[in-house]
């Protein structure tokens, strides 16, 4: 485009008008320029972190989890609660066994108490053999003190016997000490209340008798 010729001499102002105008731009700084590439690589790496955690929690729904610390410490505290549950069904089935048998031999002690408190009733019902005092007693006098024999007689008499001889023993075989005799188990009841009434402590089953069903013998006054 050509310029309209001025009528005025040139002047100061007139080398201005010579420079080609436009909008005034001032340099850039170098972190301006580098800001761009800071931003992109700060959003590139949160997405990247993003990725990597969905991936790692949809690998560890479906069995694939690619942390091996997280893995080893659920499978240990798994084993560990395992373990305890074990430990702890352990001790509830010895307890209950303990007090099963525990139970067992209570019952056991509590039967065995109750058969001998059984027992011990019917032998406290059982009436005790009465002594026969009809039968036939000898009272043999083995001291040699005249009458002794017809003494002791008359001490069962008087306790009601009804069927008392006294006599003198012959032969051998006379016991150190005063002695009851009798043959028969239905006689022991009458035999020891014989000795009962006499004083004496021996009493002795014996084969046969030479005369009567009990001998009494007289050794010491």
């Amino acid at each position: 485009m050509a310029q309209a010729k001025s009528d005025y001499p040139r002047d100061e102002f007139d080398a201005f008008s010579a420079v080609a105008g436009g909008a005034h731009r001032g340099k850039k700084t170098i972190l301006a320029r580098v800001m761009p590439f800071i931003i992109a690589m700060i959003v590139a790496a949160l997405c990247a972190l993003a990725f990597l955690t969905w991936t790692n929690d949809w690998l560890g729904e479906n069995g694939l989890n690619i942390s091996p610390s997280t893995t080893t410490s659920k499978k240990v505290a798994s084993a560990k609660k395992s373990a305890s549950k074990d430990t702890t069904s352990k001790k509830d089935a010895d307890a209950q066994s303990e007090k099963s048998e525990k139970t067992t031999e209570d019952s056991s002690s509590n039967s065995s108490e109750s058969q001998n408190s059984q027992q011990d009733q019917q032998a406290q019902q059982q009436p005790a053999a009465q002594a026969d005092k009809s039968k036939a007693v000898y009272i043999y006098n083995g001291t040699g003190v005249s009458g002794l024999a017809a003494t002791k007689a008359q001490t069962l008499k008087n306790a009601g016997y009804t069927n008392v001889t006294p006599a003198n023993p012959s032969g051998t075989g006379l016991p150190s000490a005063n002695t009851v005799w009798y043959v028969n188990d239905a006689d022991k009841a009458t035999a020891d209340d014989i000795a009962a009434q006499l004083g004496i402590s021996a009493v002795q089953k014996v084969s046969g008798l030479s005369n009567g069903d009990i001998a009494v013998v007289i050794m010491q006054q």
